[in-house]
């Protein structure tokens, strides 16, 4: 362990302080674990279309704007009824309540109906990556077999497909994932569609439910001179606690050498006395004859 004679040694707290700061450092330059952040959400209990809010939570993602369900713009299906619910993909304690309702229609068995028509909602995925879809999705015995995804960053011009789901657990709710192209990323708007196919009869469906947009934030690599900064308060905070340390010992190391000259001046006083004696004999014995 360094003794604290060594002008260069910080002390538990200091060097605590070093630390601390180069790790934040770390962090900043670093991104952050793959959190994921709720984007948008439908749960459906209330019977409407509009995103809702967790229990307990905020609205998602404070992007300033209240995402809602329709019908697409072009080919949109018909309409939404409301069915009984899950609690699958749902947050904390939300209820199982309602699910979205998509009925194949008149038509279907035709070719028409809601067969190939879509419907979509607008999410921001600004500041953030890594955006994934969810949801608990089934249907009836002649409703759609097939749901296919896509994103628009364009208003609609153009769309994107972030993948199929069609994997259906007979009559009961099964959770639907897609991670959605990196094309997704970080946009101040894209438009998330569902478009509906397979249906037989009229009256077949598909229910929808707890629909999730989540993102990880982006983190932003820190300026260099913010960089430099935080390197410079380390070094000052060494600097600091190593000119604190010699000030404190100052006054001991002061003492210390008052000491040694003390002793050097007792040592020549002894020194002195022995060659005095020594001059003394050696005249004695001059005078006396007895000098060897």
């Amino acid at each position: 362990m360094p003794s604290k004679a060594n002008p260069y040694f910080l002390s538990p707290v200091a060097r605590w302080g070093a630390t601390a700061a180069v790790a934040l450092l770390a962090c900043a330059a670093a991104p952050l674990a793959n959190s994921q952040t709720l984007l948008t959400y439908f749960n459906f209990n209330d019977s409407n279309t509009i995103e809702d809010v967790p229990p307990g939570g905020t609205a998602p993602n404070g992007d300033g704007f209240l995402s809602t369900i329709m019908p697409s713009l072009t080919n949109g299906v018909s309409g939404f009824t409301f069915a009984t619910g899950t609690t699958l993909n749902a947050i904390g304690a939300d209820p199982a309540g309602f699910a979205l309702t998509v009925t194949a229609g008149a038509g279907t068995t035709s070719g028409g109906g809601n067969n190939g028509k879509s419907f979509e909602f607008t999410v921001s995925t600004a500041n953030y990556t890594n955006i994934s879809l969810s949801y608990a999705t089934r249907r009836t015995g002649t409703g759609f077999t097939s749901q296919l995804i896509q994103y628009s960053t364009d208003g609609g011009l153009t769309f994107s497909t972030g993948g199929t789901f069609s994997a259906f657990n007979g009559s009961d709710f099964t959770l639907a994932s897609f991670n959605l192209p990196s094309g997704a990323n970080n946009q101040p708007t894209i438009i998330i569609r569902f478009t509906l196919s397979g249906a037989t009869n009229a009256n077949g469906t598909n229910n929808f439910d707890n629909i999730q947009v989540n993102g990880t934030p982006v983190v932003p690599v820190p300026e260099p001179a913010t960089v430099v900064g935080g390197l410079l308060g380390v070094a000052g905070l060494c600097f600091h606690q190593r000119r604190r340390l010699i000030q404190a010992i100052r006054p001991r190391l002061a003492a210390n050498l008052s000491l040694r000259r003390d002793m050097f001046q007792e040592a020549g006083a002894i020194y002195h006395l022995l060659a005095r004696t020594r001059r003394q004999r050696f005249s004695k014995a001059t005078r006396t004859g007895s000098v060897p």
